[in-house]
C-alpha cells in the first residue's frame, strides 16, 4: 500500500466502524480460544500501524512484521517497538516459534498466497493456532481492491483447502459483514457499474458521520456475538482458525 493510506489508517482506526467492530470480532475469537490465557508468544504478520498489536497484547508477548517500512513507523508512534521488517512469504523467524499467528486482511495483498500460509505453519508450534482474516468473493471485486492492491478474494472453501494442504485442522472458518451484506453488495455493483462512465469512487476507509458510525459498530458487535456461537453462510470478510497438528 502506499504511505498516504497508512496515513488514513493511522487517523482512522481508532473510531471507524470497520477496524473497530472487526478487532471486537477478531479479539472475541481468540478469547473464545484462548480464555484467560497470557502468556501466548503471537506474532502478527502484516501489522501495519499496529493497533491490532495492541489488542493482542493482553494474551501475552506480540511481535510485529510487515514489508512496509512506513507502517513500522507508525507503530513506533504509538510506542509499539516490538516489529520488524519482513515478508510474509519468508518470515525470519525459527521453525516452531509461536503459540499463536495472526494475519488479519494480508493474504489478499500476498503474490504466492500459498508460501505464506506455508510460511505461517512453520513458525507456529505445534497445537498452536493461526487467526487469518481476508475479503470474500472475486465478485465483490471493486474499486475498493484496486485501490488496496488486492490480489484476489476468497471464498471459504478455497481458503479451508489452503489450510488443510499445510495440515492445519481448521477448527473455525466464517464468513464476517454478513449483516451488512445486502448493502454493500448492491454499492459494489454501482460502484462497477459507474467505472464504465469514468466515475472514481475512493475505497471504503473514510470518515463516517458519528450516529452511522456508532450505528455499524453496533452492527459488526452483534456479530461478533453470534459468532461465538455460530457460523455465517456468506458476507464480505472470511474469518479462519487452524491448529497445526
Amino acid at each position: 500500500m502506499q504511505i498516504e493510506q497508512y496515513e488514513r489508517f493511522y487517523a482512522l482506526e481508532d473510531k471507524h466502524w470497520w477496524f473497530v467492530g472487526m478487532r471486537d470480532i477478531f479479539y472475541r475469537t481468540i478469547n473464545n480460544i484462548y480464555k484467560n490465557n497470557n502468556n501466548l508468544l503471537i506474532l502478527d504478520v502484516g501489522c501495519g500501524t499496529g493497533m491490532m498489536m495492541r489488542g493482542l497484547e493482553k494474551f501475552g508477548k506480540v511481535v510485529g512484521i510487515d514489508i512496509e517500512g512506513a507502517a513500522l513507523k507508525f507503530c513506533q508512534k504509538k510506542d509499539i517497538n516490538k516489529v520488524c521488517f519482513g515478508s510474509g512469504v519468508k518470515l525470519p523467524f525459527k521453525d516452531a516459534t509461536f503459540d499463536l499467528v495472526t494475519a488479519f486482511s494480508v493474504v489478499e495483498h500476498v503474490q504466492d498466497d500459498v508460501s505464506f500460509i506455508q510460511e505461517l505453519s512453520r513458525v507456529c508450534k505445534n497445537s498452536g493456532r493461526i487467526v487469518l482474516s481476508t475479503s470474500a468473493f472475486n465478485f465483490l471485486w471493486s474499486e475498493h481492491d484496486l485501490i488496496n492492491k488486492h490480489k484476489r478474494r476468497y471464498t471459504k472453501d478455497n481458503l479451508q483447502k489452503m489450510f488443510n494442504r499445510q495440515h492445519l485442522l481448521v477448527e473455525k472458518i466464517t464468513y464476517t459483514n454478513f449483516i451488512l451484506f445486502p448493502l454493500i453488495l448492491p454499492a459494489v455493483f454501482l460502484s462497477n457499474l459507474l467505472k464504465y462512465f469514468h466515475v472514481s469512487l475512493t475505497d471504503a476507509y473514510y470518515a463516517t458521520p458519528k450516529l452511522i458510525n456508532r450505528i455499524l459498530i453496533s452492527i459488526l458487535r452483534t456479530e461478533s456475538l453470534i459468532l461465538s456461537k455460530s457460523n455465517f453462510p456468506f458476507g464480505i470478510s472470511l474469518l479462519c482458525v487452524g491448529k497445526k497438528a
